[in-house]
């Protein structure tokens, strides 16, 4: 059973660091009135929230896998 949950955390690490980098935003858009403010965010500060949201996809997949097979 550790090689499936093993199994499952690289697979919800990788499923979910592909997913953070397609739906994480970059940047930031903010309207004040007339005029559009738009910052980018610094680059380690984005890779840094794209590995919280894998490790947490990572912990999910394994949790998952591990409810799986203690019930089936």
């Amino acid at each position: 059973m550790e090689r499936y949950c093993i199994k499952g955390a690289i697979y919800g690490l990788l499923i979910s660091f592909a997913l953070s980098i397609w739906f994480v935003p970059y940047k930031s858009i903010e309207y004040d009135g007339d005029t559009l403010i738009t910052e980018v965010i610094n680059t380690t500060e984005y890779v840094v929230r794209i590995l919280r949201y894998s490790v947490l996809g990572s912990v999910i997949g394994a949790a998952l896998v591990y409810i799986q097979k203690k019930f089936k």
